[in-house]
């Protein structure tokens, strides 16, 4: 397991992107991150370098840990603006998605706090949930991760 020492934040990739983004389609497109080795989540940031969509006020965007715990991190927000570029979830961000602008790129505080995941065991399947509910524009999630401190780790 990669690591810069205890607490340090450790960027992990998904690997099973690209994946398009259904249209008007309320089950959406899920990808998956494994994280193993021993601790829990002590801080956890959501990175999306790249989910390319023609108008991201469609879309809901969430986090669920492998113990199911769901974090809205974006819920129909950017108006008829495209994309999310190089766009971090963080708790710590002075901007919130609701006060942001399509297209998306920086760091941006989520709809709920990832705080909720700090203490869960960081081992097991993470997984991004993107759902497009309204018909009529395409996109892909091409790039997602995750920058996550572990105490002791």
């Amino acid at each position: 397991m990669p690591t810069g020492g205890p607490g340090t934040p450790t960027n992990r990739n998904s690997t099973d992107v690209p994946k398009a983004i259904p249209d008007d389609n309320a089950t959406g497109v899920t990808s998956n991150l494994v994280l193993s080795g021993a601790g829990v989540i002590q801080d956890l940031d959501v990175r999306i370098p790249s989910l390319d969509h023609t108008y991201d006020s469609d879309l809901t965007i969430a986090l669920i840990a492998p113990d199911s715990t769901t974090v809205l991190l974006s819920n129909h927000r950017g108006g008829s603006g495209d994309n999310f570029t190089n766009t971090v979830f963080d708790d710590e961000a002075a901007t919130a998605i609701s006060a942001g602008v399509a297209p998306f790129s920086g760091s941006f505080r989520p709809e709920q706090p990832l705080s909720a995941v700090d203490g869960i065991p960081a081992a097991g399947t993470w997984k991004l949930k993107v759902v497009d509910s309204v018909a009529a524009d395409t996109g892909t999630l091409a790039a997602w991760g995750v920058r996550e401190t572990r105490p002791g780790c």
